[in-house]
């Protein structure tokens, strides 16, 4: 099975209040559901930290200037191949 590296940046304001996106309904995998604001795989040459700033630039259209690695990394397996996400 597949292995895919994939990054997601959950964004939070200073009254604790988290910015969410719906997956589109056209997905085949968990459409429709609510998930981070960014997210994406992670290409073959690029770092985490790379394409994270990569994600944000082109889902959003911000500039990530101090971002950080969260101690927290997603490992989800499945008949579908396994993912391990770095959360920022």
């Amino acid at each position: 099975s597949d292995c895919w590296r994939i990054v997601s940046l959950w964004i939070v304001n200073s009254a604790g209040q988290v910015l969410v996106a719906q997956r589109s309904l056209l997905k085949p995998q968990s459409p429709g559901l609510l998930g981070p604001s960014v997210a994406g795989t992670v290409e073959p040459e690029e770092s985490y930290l790379t394409a994270i700033e990569r994600e944000a630039h082109e889902e959003l259209g911000i500039s990530l200037h101090e971002v950080k690695p969260s101690d927290k990394i997603h490992y989800r397996s499945s008949d579908l191949g396994s993912r391990i996400c770095q959360w920022y």
